[in-house]
């Protein structure tokens, strides 16, 4: 036995040595000079608390991707702060001290690589350094270069010197880098095949026993649960989640949460659901309960039916999106992902539940304009995949009537009760009207961020083109295909031209590419030839896993987005309703300013049904969004406007602070403050309005 498998060992690797040396040589010829990473160390003596940074230049001039900052915040009186270098020759060093005026002292550098460390004392650095900018004196004093700061961008050169000593402590021997890359390729040679195979098992996407899947669906489902309900536990709920409570609360009939809700753009789903809530609780906690319970319900559909490997749905599940946008924030679009996940559910049991496929994509398209959109790409690739496998048939075509006409109503419905009046007036709509190609770039930016789970604002890469490794996947199946292109198009025109949104409306293109790779596990392909077969098989083995991989950068993601909500407060809403009561102050008329930041206090006061809203020279119970509130007055407007309302003493609520000039001129008395959101337009200051003919 051992023979054999030597015997295979060998005949696997005796192609693999040649290869290994000719790549390895070619590497290290065409690639030379090459660089070890090294840490660039600052010890100061009594450093300003602050911080600070070291700008590289790598053949590039210094720029924004190439910085090192260390936060020095309170140090001991001696401290050293590293800097790590890129392994890449460096042909310049900029520090910068600091962003405000100060004296520091640097006592010594040092450059740390594989081959030890150089260090350069205070005497050394005071002739090796050169002050560029915001710098008024550079002396040696104490043992010690003493640096005078002024303004907000100083700048220090570090020498050529430093960056020749750089150059000489990090190169690598060519002899060196050919062994590793020998080693290395060697390794990857001989490991790669077999690991390849077993990651693109745990990455096989494929239809699964259902009945054996339970009990793995439950736990997933209950430790779910568990970290949910305690992330849940930590949030505070900001101004979109507790509008929707508002008006619930404030909505005493269907009509008036209908008439409540027209400038909003949404489905009239989630208010539904709400509404009774209102009616029972005045804990706004009760909807975040109620959409934990969707959230739940998704994941065990996820976890129980999809057609994903067990790695595969625990990443899916506890990613970014359907872990924290889409269960943490109580939106309206939870509701979208668990219709959405119940469709593919249904479709994947029994394809021919006409008028149960045409409820659920009904139901699904009132929830949220960007789930309306899903719907009807999933309406027409369904329907593609009805003609295409002949599935259509006399006996059939009339609950296939029904369903279609419920569905078409559903649209209907919602494009009816979504469409704004033409007063619509959101300040942060933004809108296009031409083609331009930087915002082309910007939108297909969007797509890439909502693959990797990773900031909007990124820009694009080579991770953009992610998209054709499944549309080439899905050639054979026109009608996931033409699902998933006709989803992305309109998603494309709705970011480009109507509203940019944000990263739980880029995730909808996420959702589609899910729902594409579930609803395809359960179409039969186009026949092709038996060459074709092998290639598209190979194909779908190379998706899956990149798919995993995507799914990796979603559970980090995940991971970050809920560990700073649990760390951090996210609005200062509720504390901010909390001081209210707690002192009597919610029975007092509010003046808040402005409207949609300070809806988040709103939502959490219990005996308060409505407030002065400067923008819109009204008292409303929600924010109206219409063009009267983009009228913005100043600061000084706003208190005279406060003061010219009944009342013996007043509360101003703002979501930024008075000038103390202002304050002291209006003779307003601050009361409380509260600071260090998450969300910086959800800082909220106190102020009291006490009329001195009143007093």
């Amino acid at each position: 036995m051992m023979a054999k498998h030597y015997n295979e060992w060998t005949s696997r690797t005796k192609w693999l040595i040649p290869i290994v040396l000719l790549l390895a040589g070619l590497f290290t010829i065409g690639l030379k000079p090459f660089f070890a990473p090294s840490v660039l160390s600052l010890t100061l003596n009594k450093p300003h608390p602050d911080h600070y940074q070291v700008y590289i230049n790598s053949g590039r001039g210094y720029n924004e991707h190439e910085q090192r900052s260390v936060e020095v915040g309170t140090l001991d009186p001696e401290s050293t702060l590293k800097f790590f270098l890129p392994a890449r020759r460096i042909h310049g060093l900029r520090l910068d001290p600091g962003t405000t005026s100060a004296d520091i002292s640097i006592t010594e550098t040092c450059l740390i690589s594989w081959k030890g460390s150089t260090c350069w004392n205070a005497e050394a650095l005071l002739r090796l350094t050169t002050p560029i900018s915001g710098i008024t004196a550079s002396t040696y004093e104490n043992n010690a270069l003493k640096l005078t700061l002024v303004g907000p961008d100083p700048a220090l050169a570090l020498g050529p010197e430093i960056v020749a000593a750089h150059a000489r402590m990090t190169r690598l021997p060519s002899l060196l880098v050919f062994v590793l890359g020998v080693a290395a390729l060697f390794i990857v040679g001989a490991v790669g095949p077999p690991l390849y195979r077993l990651i693109a098992h745990v990455s096989e996407i494929r239809p699964r026993d259902h009945s054996t899947e339970q009990l793995f669906a439950l736990t997933l489902t209950f430790a779910f649960l568990i970290a949910a309900g305690f992330t849940a536990l930590h949030h505070e709920m900001w101004r979109d989640e507790l509008h929707t409570w508002i008006v619930g609360r404030e909505s005493h009939s269907l009509l008036q949460m209908y008439q409540n809700t027209r400038y909003d753009g949404h489905g009239f789903m989630w208010y539904l659901m709400v509404w009774p809530l209102t009616r029972i609780s005045e804990n706004p906690a009760a909807m975040q309960v109620l959409h934990l319970a969707f959230a739940v319900t998704t994941a065990y559909l996820l976890a129980r039916f999809s057609p994903f490997s067990r790695v595969q749905r625990v990443l899916l599940v506890f990613g970014y999106l359907f872990f924290y946008e889409y269960t943490i924030i109580a939106r309206n679009y939870a509701l979208g992902v668990l219709f959405l996940t119940t469709f593919c559910v249904v479709f994947a049991q029994s394809p021919k539940r006409f008028v149960a496929i045409g409820i659920i994509l009904a139901l699904m398209a009132n929830t949220s304009s960007h789930a309306l959109i899903l719907s009807v790409g999933l309406a027409i690739g369904y329907a593609v995949y009805l003609w295409r496998d002949g599935i259509l048939s006399r006996p059939l075509a009339r609950s296939l009537s029904i369903g279609a006409v419920i569905f078409a109503l559903g649209v209907c419905v919602e494009i009816f009760i979504a469409l704004p009046p033409s007063d619509l007036g959101l300040d942060y709509a933004d809108r296009a009207t031409t083609l331009e190609w930087p915002r082309i770039v910007r939108v297909f930016g969007l797509f890439e961020s909502a693959f990797l789970a990773k900031r909007p604002d990124l820009g694009i890469s080579g991770w953009s083109l992610l998209p054709l490794v499944f549309v080439f996947r899905w050639a054979r199946q026109p009608g996931v295909l033409l699902f998933f292109l006709s989803s992305c198009g309109a998603l494309f025109i709705l970011f480009y031209f109507i509203y940019f949104g944000s990263p739980r409306h880029h995730g909808f293109v996420f959702l589609a590419l899910v729902a594409a790779l579930w609803l395809a596990a359960y179409q039969v392909p186009v026949s092709v030839s038996d060459r074709a077969e092998r290639i598209d098989l190979a194909w779908q083995r190379i998706s899956g896993i990149v798919f995993s991989v995507m799914l990796c950068f979603h559970a980090y993601s995940g991971y970050l987005s809920t560990h700073q909500d649990i760390v951090q407060v996210v609005s200062n809403g509720k504390v901010t309703a909390r001081y209210l009561e707690t002192n009597g102050l919610d029975q007092l008329p509010i003046v808040a300013f402005a409207d949609w930041p300070t809806t988040s206090v709103l939502g959490y006061l219990s005996n308060v049904r409505q407030v002065y809203h400067p923008q819109g020279h009204r008292w409303a119970s929600h924010v109206v969004q219409d063009s009267s509130r983009l009228n913005w007055p100043s600061q000084e407007e706003v208190i005279n406007e406060a003061s010219s309302l009944s009342g013996e003493r007043i509360i101003l609520l703002m979501n930024v602070p008075i000038s103390d000039e202002l304050v002291h001129q209006k003779g307003l008395r601050p009361l409380a403050q509260f600071t260090g959101a998450g969300i910086a337009s959800e800082n909220f200051y106190l102020y009291l309005i006490e009329k001195l003919g009143n007093n």
